[in-house]
C-alpha cells in the first residue's frame, strides 16, 4: 500500500523538476512522451508486484491497476493544468488531447505486460525478466532508429516521434491512428491472456479468441494504414533514389523525378571541393565512401527522413541527408564536417564525446561550424561577429556550463545560438593556433576541450565579443533570435494578436487604409529604432498598394539608416529609387509583391535612368533564381557597363552577383580575377571570407 501513495510523491517530484519547462511542464505530445520514457517500465514492475496480491483473476488485477495508474495521471495533470496558467508550451502539439492520445494508449499496454508478469510466483526471476525486457526493447528501437536513417521513431510501448523536434511536433491526423492501433493491440493482449488465466467454457474461449484474432488483425491493418501516411521506409528510399553519381569516394544518391543529372553534378562537385577543405583543414581522410542523399526540397527530405526541420549527418554510417541542389550549398560543408571529423573519433556514432555514448553537442556542432565557415556569413558578419552581436543585445551563453559533456546548456539554449557560440569559440580558438591540425586531432581524439584552453581564452573571447560591430549587428540579432530553445521558451504571450500579423491578414483582404492606421499607431506608440524600421517597411508598402506614392516617399524618408541590414539597405534604395522615377512606378507593385515574372517585363534593353538599371539589376537575380545563367550574365553585364548609376551597396552586389555568374558559366578565368579584386578592396572579415570561397571555386 506504500508503494501505491508514494507514486503521488514520484509524480510531484517530477513535477517540480520540470514545471519550469514550458514544453515538459505543461500538456502536449513531448511532455507525454518523456512520461512515457521514464516511467513505463517503472509502472509496469510496480504493477507486477501490486497485482500479485490480488485474487488470481487477470481481469480483476487489470481493471485494479488502471484505476490506481488513472488515478495518479490526473494528479499529475491536475498540476500540470495548474502549471499552465503560468506558462505554455510552444509546440504546435500542445495541448490535453494530444497529451492523452499520446500518454494513454503505451501507459495500459505497460500496465498490461506488468499485470501479466504478476503471475510469476518469484520475485527475482520476475524482476529480471522485466529488466531484461525493457532493455531489449529499447536497445532494438535505438538500433532500428540508427540502422534507418530517420529522425522518427513509433513505438507501441514506448515513445513516438514522428519528426524531428527543434521547432516542436505535430500531432498528425495518422499519428492518432498509430496510437489507436495501440489501444486494439492492447485489447488483443488482454483478450488472449483473460482466454487463458480464467476458467471458463470451451465456448467462451472459442469465442474469445476469435475476438482476439479479429481485434489483432484489425490492430495490424491501422498500424500498416497509420505508416503508410507517416513514413517511407529504407527499401523505399533506395529504390526512388535511382539516380547516381560517384568520385573520388564521394556518392550522390537522387530520386530521377525531381533531380537531373546537371544537378545532381553540381552537388557532387560542391561536395568534392569541402573534401579537398577538409584534407588541409584535418590532414588525411579515411579512404572509405560518403553517401549523400538528395532530397528535392524540404518536402520530399521530411516524407523520407521525417526530418523537417534540417539538414542532418550519420557519421558513423557515412551519410549525409540534404534538400536543394543549388551550389554553393547552405550545409553541405557543415554536414560532411560532421563525416570527416567522426573519422578519429571513439564515440559509438563517431561524434565528438569523452565516452562512447553521450556526445559533446558544443563540441560536435561546434567544431562543424568553425570548419564550414564560408556558409555562416551571415548579413556579411562571421560567425565571431554574429557571437559578438548576440552578446551586445544580452543574449549570452555560459560557455563553462555549454562544453560541458552533459549537453544542459547546449540544450536549454535557441539553437541557432548555441551553434552560433558554439562554433565562433572554437573559430577563435583554432584561429590562436600555431598548428590548428594537431589542437583539432586532440579535440577529437579526447572527446573534449582542454580545461586550460577553455579558461585561458575564454577571457580573450568575451573581449573579443565587445567589440565595436557594424551599427546594424545588433538589429539583426534583436530581430532573429530569441534566447530560449523551445524546451525551456515560455510562449504564452506569443499567442497574444500581433500588429504585424494583423495587417499581413489585411492586406491580404486589400484593406490597405486600415492597415495603414494600424501600423501608424503602433509607429507613435514604439520606441525601439528596429521595431520603427520594420513598421516604417510595412506601411510604405501599404501605402504603394494605395499608389498614394508621395505619402509613401515621406515615409521611407522616416526610416533609420544607420541601423538596416544590408539586405534592408538595398530594398531602401530600390524602393526609393523607384519611387522618384514617375515611369518606374507600376514596376513598384510587383517588387513588392515578389512578382518576378511580371516585373521582367519592366526590365530595359539599355538602362538610362538610375532606376532603370535597378529595374535590370533586379531582372538578372530574377533569371539568376531560375537558373538562367548565361542570360542572367548577359543582364548583370548590361547593368555593370552602367555602373554609375548604381549606390555603393548596389554596385558591390552585382559584382558579386557577376562573379558568380561567371562561375555557373564556366568562365573560371574571369571569376577569378573579379574575385581578387574584390578582395583588394578591404571588406568586412565576413565578405572577405565569403569573396575568399568563391575564389577558391574559380582556382
Amino acid at each position: 500500500m506504500l508503494i501505491n501513495y508514494g507514486w503521488f510523491l514520484i509524480f510531484l517530484s517530477y513535477f517540480f523538476l520540470v514545471k519550469s519547462l514550458p514544453l515538459l511542464g505543461n500538456f502536449g505530445l513531448e511532455s507525454a512522451n518523456l512520461i512515457i520514457l521514464i516511467f513505463a517500465p517503472f509502472l509496469a514492475l510496480w504493477a507486477s508486484f501490486k497485482s500479485s496480491k490480488l485474487e488470481q483473476n487477470f481481469l480483476t488485477r487489470l481493471i485494479n491497476t488502471y484505476v490506481w495508474a488513472l488515478i495518479y495521471i490526473l494528479f499529475l495533470s491536475g498540476l500540470f493544468f495548474i502549471n499552465g496558467f503560468l506558462s505554455q508550451s510552444c509546440s504546435p502539439a500542445k495541448g490535453m488531447f494530444a497529451f492523452f492520445v499520446i500518454l494513454i494508449p503505451p501507459l495500459v499496454f505497460n500496465l498490461s505486460l506488468g499485470v501479466l508478469a504478476s503471475f510469476i510466483t518469484y520475485k527475482w526471476p520476475k524482476i529480471c525478466l522485466i529488466i531484461l525486457f525493457y532493455l531489449s526493447y529499447y536497445a532494438w528501437h535505438l538500433f532500428a532508429w540508427y540502422a534507418e536513417p530517420s529522425f522518427r521513431i513509433y513505438t507501441h510501448l514506448s515513445v513516438v516521434i514522428p519528426s524531428d523536434l527543434v521547432h516542436g511536433t505535430t500531432l498528425e491526423a495518422s499519428l492518432v491512428e498509430f496510437r489507436m492501433a495501440t489501444i486494439l493491440f492492447v485489447l488483443a493482449f488482454n483478450c488472449f491472456f483473460s482466454i487463458f488465466i480464467k476458467s471458463s467454457s470451451f465456448k467462451q474461449k472459442f469465442a474469445l479468441l476469435l475476438l482476439n484474432i479479429f481485434i489483432y488483425i484489425s490492430a495490424l491493418g491501422l498500424q500498416h494504414h497509420s505508416l503508410s501516411k507517416l513514413q517511407k521506409t529504407s527499401k523505399e528510399l533506395i529504390n526512388d533514389y535511382s539516380l547516381v553519381l560517384s568520385k573520388n569516394l564521394i556518392t550522390i544518391k537522387a530520386n530521377p523525378q525531381f533531380s537531373s543529372v546537371e544537378k545532381v553534378n553540381d552537388i557532387l562537385q560542391e561536395a568534392l571541393l569541402w573534401k579537398s577543405r577538409f584534407e588541409n583543414r584535418l590532414g588525411s581522410l579515411k579512404q572509405e565512401e560518403v553517401v549523400i542523399w538528395l532530397h528535392e526540397d524540404y518536402e520530399q527530405k521530411f516524407i523520407y527522413t521525417g526530418a523537417k526541420n534540417v539538414h542532418f549527418a550519420l557519421p558513423k554510417m557515412r551519410q549525409v541527408h540534404i534538400s536543394g541542389s543549388i551550389t554553393p550549398h547552405n550545409v553541405l560543408g557543415h554536414e560532411l564536417a560532421h563525416i570527416f571529423l567522426g573519422e578519429n573519433s571513439q564515440h559509438f556514432l563517431k561524434m565528438i564525446g569523452p565516452n562512447i555514448l553521450i556526445p559533446n553537442l558544443a563540441l560536435t556542432e561546434g567544431l562543424a561550424m568553425a570548419l564550414s565557415k564560408e556558409e555562416n556569413i551571415e548579413v556579411d558578419l562571421d560567425l565571431i561577429e554574429q557571437a559578438a552581436s548576440l552578446y551586445q543585445i544580452g543574449i549570452k551563453v555560459d560557455l563553462n556550463s555549454l562544453f560541458s559533456p552533459f549537453n544542459t546548456e547546449f540544450l536549454s539554449t535557441n539553437p541557432s545560438v548555441a551553434y552560433i557560440y558554439s562554433g565562433a569559440f572554437l573559430e577563435f580558438c583554432l584561429n590562436k593556433q600555431e598548428n590548428p591540425k594537431i589542437f583539432l586531432q586532440d579535440i577529437i581524439a579526447s572527446g573534449s576541450l582542454n580545461k586550460e584552453t577553455l579558461i585561458q581564452l575564454q577571457s580573450e573571447f568575451e573581449k573579443e565579443l565587445q567589440k565595436e560591430l557594424p551599427t546594424y549587428a545588433t538589429t539583426w540579432a534583436k530581430d532573429n533570435f530569441v534566447p530560449q530553445s523551445i524546451i525551456n521558451q515560455d510562449c504564452l504571450k506569443k499567442d497574444e494578436p500581433n500588429y504585424l500579423e494583423k495587417t499581413t491578414d489585411l492586406i491580404k483582404l486589400k484593406k490597405f487604409k486600415e492597415a495603414f492606421e494600424i501600423l501608424s499607431h503602433e509607429l507613435s506608440i514604439t520606441n525601439d529604432e528596429s521595431t520603427k524600421n520594420m513598421i516604417i517597411f510595412e506601411a510604405v508598402k501599404c501605402l504603394i498598394y494605395q499608389k498614394n506614392y508621395i505619402s509613401a516617399l515621406t515615409m521611407l524618408n522616416k526610416t533609420n539608416k544607420n541601423i538596416l541590414t544590408p539586405y534592408k539597405k538595398r530594398q531602401l534604395i530600390i524602393i526609393d529609387s523607384l519611387l522618384k522615377d514617375d515611369s518606374s512606378k507600376n514596376a513598384l507593385l510587383f517588387f513588392i509583391n515578389n512578382d518576378a515574372l511580371a516585373l521582367s517585363f519592366y526590365a530595359p534593353k539599355i538602362p538610362l535612368t538610375k532606376s532603370e538599371n535597378i529595374i535590370l539589376y533586379l531582372f538578372s537575380k530574377i533569371l539568376t533564381n531560375q537558373q538562367n545563367y548565361k542570360e542572367a550574365l548577359i543582364t548583370i553585364n548590361t547593368v555593370l557597363d552602367h555602373k554609375e548609376l548604381l549606390d555603393d551597396i548596389l554596385l558591390i552586389e552585382s559584382q558579386f552577383l557577376q562573379g558568380q555568374l561567371y562561375l555557373k558559366n564556366n568562365d573560371k578565368l574571369n571569376a577569378k580575377e573579379l574575385f581578387k579584386n574584390l578582395l583588394l578592396d578591404n571588406f568586412s572579415k565576413g565578405l572577405n571570407i565569403k569573396y575568399n570561397d568563391y575564389l577558391e571555386r574559380s582556382l
